[in-house]
């Protein structure tokens, strides 16, 4: 299928789709070949067109984007990944009694830890919230399996991983995200806060009513607290440097950022995490599917009806960025594709 074609094949998809944006992007052999926004930010008369620079709510993408952050800390000698979180935190406690003994950091990234998958999408806006949370919420926090089992997915894992970021550089998760991912990628309008994204162009939430009509949600996501799995900003334009860095092995426009390594521990599935519940983990941070006999990894990405995918195919360099800000999937044939 030629770029025209595929244009023309998502335009009908989107017309019929009552979506009221979208933004896609698709890489080849590490190169971009196709990037396209549709739509508008909102059904309103305030609705713009979508750019490749409109901010749509990340959903689980935010996930991978936390991970690769953390591994950088580690290659910094910040974190350990065979370590245990109560090293770190001497005073984190778990509803599963002993837990604290056998939970490491490595166990965050890949989703052994066990915990359940909790998300609550409202909730404090402080910049203690995080902390807060940790001291206060996790210690009921119910278990769907002991550590150390196989995979059970949670953002709760990813969450106590941006804790300790905070612990070990001493300053807020959103500025350790800023100064060693955001800054470094040139992801120049990725966010954490809400009241930033507001300044630039941002696709609003969308449901369908029951005539199949979108309308704005008007109540926008946040809780701090779980921002780090769940509730990051950004773009279709920052997300391609996100992609270029692992298709890249680590390296983003000539600066190494992460070694080549750690991107292989990153699109790697160990043998002992190939079963789990809600898809496999994929080593560290994403998590992974076979398609056409190859493994994709990366993130689906669903919060406040917004409706994001990132997939990447390391061994051929191929990748797809797709944001929507209405739940409504199933006439787009290019999920089938890829």
């Amino acid at each position: 299928m030629d770029i025209r074609e595929l244009e023309q094949r998502f335009q009908d998809d989107f017309e019929r789709s009552h979506v009221p944006g979208a933004a896609l992007v698709l890489l080849q052999n590490h190169h971009v070949i196709f990037a396209r926004s549709f739509g508008k930010t909102s059904v309103e008369e305030s609705g713009v067109p979508i750019t490749p620079q409109t901010l749509f709510l990340l959903g689980s993408i935010t996930k991978g984007l936390t991970c690769t952050a953390a591994l950088r800390l580690v290659e910094m000698g910040k974190l350990e990944l065979d370590r245990l979180v109560k090293d770190y935190v001497p005073w984190i406690k778990f509803r599963r009694s002993g837990a604290e003994n056998s939970i490491t950091v490595r166990m965050l990234f890949d989703h052994t830890a066990g915990l359940a998958d909790i998300f609550r999408v409202y909730g404090h806006r402080d910049a203690d919230a995080l902390g807060t949370s940790i001291r206060e919420d996790f210690s009921q926090y119910p278990f769907t399996l002991p550590p150390g089992i196989f995979p059970s997915y949670s953002g709760l894992h990813v969450n106590l991983l941006a804790f300790l970021m905070e612990v070990v550089t001493a300053k807020p998760f959103s500025d350790v995200m800023q100064e060693i991912l955001f800054e470094p990628l040139d992801m120049r309008h990725t966010t954490f806060d809400p009241t930033i994204a507001m300044t630039h162009a941002l696709a609003l939430g969308h449901y369908l009513n029951e005539n199949g009509q979108p309308l704005v949600i008007h109540r926008f996501p946040d809780n701090a607290a779980f921002r780090p799995s769940a509730l990051g900003l950004s773009c279709s334009a920052d997300l391609t440097n996100f992609v270029l860095l692992h298709l890249h092995k680590g390296v983003f426009q000539g600066q190494r950022l992460l070694s080549a390594e750690t991107i292989q521990l990153m699109h790697t599935v160990p043998p002992s995490t190939t079963y789990g519940l809600y898809g496999s983990s994929a080593g560290l941070g994403f998590m992974s599917e076979i398609h056409n006999g190859a493994y994709w990894f990366g993130n689906h990405g669903s919060a406040g009806n917004y409706w994001c995918k990132l997939r990447i195919e390391p061994e051929t360099g191929s990748a797809i960025i797709a944001l929507m800000n209405c739940m409504q999937l199933q006439v787009f044939f290019f999920f089938k594709l890829f």
